[in-house]
């Protein structure tokens, strides 16, 4: 008799490309006399196949046994963190919002937090902010009482979205509701840290994925010529950056764009050339 055991991955990626993995099989020949096996099924949400095969003493045909189940969701991976896009018109800001990926289990929602700048969270991590267990916009911090910051310094949730909806980029601060949740016009000179909180729902227990910061400096933010020049991820291609800017065309300019809320926009770039 001899038992074998493979797997079979299917998820959707942080790219929000669905993936699939073939998880390397094990082969057991247990002894004998021997009725009890161990194995250890430590990977989350994935759905193994054991087949159990044997020969008789008769040497007679016997179909193999096999079962199939899927183990239960795990924390997914770490989250990273939005990415500022620019500034538009009508004072709000556009991120790009990750995904988190789904290897460990299926994201029921995404959860946008904002936190106003304050001298008493300043040196807060994303983990320390708790939402309430009933799913409410209610963001409890860990050894801050709420008396001790300003009701307009307090975290609070600006959206929700729900699974695979999550936008690629999101405007930050439009005064809209969905879900509930209300995304608050940003003031023009104070600062932010925002995180996405990505959350797996099982039956008993709620997983989420470690995330982390992005800082939202409005008053140190400006966005040229209506974002004519947008820079995506960190870098843009040569044809996209100003003519005077311009070293070669056949060069990719790595740049940084740095984005004011104001009346008159100007448009800042960090340059450095790589062939």
């Amino acid at each position: 008799m001899h038992v074998s055991i493979n797997a079979v991955k299917e998820f959707v990626g942080a790219n929000g490309l669905t993936q699939r993995e073939l998880v390397p099989g094990n082969i057991v020949l247990p002894k004998r006399n021997e009725k009890n096996i161990d194995f250890n099924f430590n990977m989350g949400c994935t759905t193994y196949r054991v087949n159990v095969t044997a020969i008789s003493p008769d040497f007679s045909y016997h179909p193999p046994w096999s079962l199939h189940f899927t183990t239960e969701e795990a924390v997914p991976p770490d989250i990273a963190p939005p990415i500022l896009y620019g500034v538009t018109e009508s004072g709000t800001i556009m991120v790009v919002l990750p995904r988190a990926s789904e290897i460990f289990g299926p994201v029921s929602q995404y959860l946008l937090v904002v936190v106003p700048e304050s001298w008493t969270t300043a040196n807060l991590s994303a983990d320390d902010y708790h939402l309430s267990d009933n799913g409410g916009d209610i963001v409890r911090i860990s050894n801050i009482a709420p008396h001790a910051l300003h009701p307009e310094d307090w975290p609070y949730v600006a959206v929700k979205f729900l699974g695979q909806d999550i936008p690629y980029i999101f405007n930050l601060g439009d005064n809209a509701s969905s879900y509930g949740y209300f995304n608050r016009q940003l003031q023009k000179h104070k600062r932010y840290r925002i995180f996405l909180r990505a959350r797996i729902d099982r039956i008993v227990t709620r997983y989420y994925a470690n995330q982390n910061s992005t800082f939202l400096a409005l008053r140190d933010c400006r966005c040229a010529h209506h974002l004519r020049h947008p820079c995506l991820l960190g870098t843009c291609l040569a044809r996209d950056v100003p003519n005077d800017l311009k070293p070669m065309k056949s060069k990719v300019i790595a740049c940084r764009i740095h984005f004011q809320l104001d009346r008159a926009p100007k448009l800042k770039y960090d340059i450095s050339t790589t062939n």
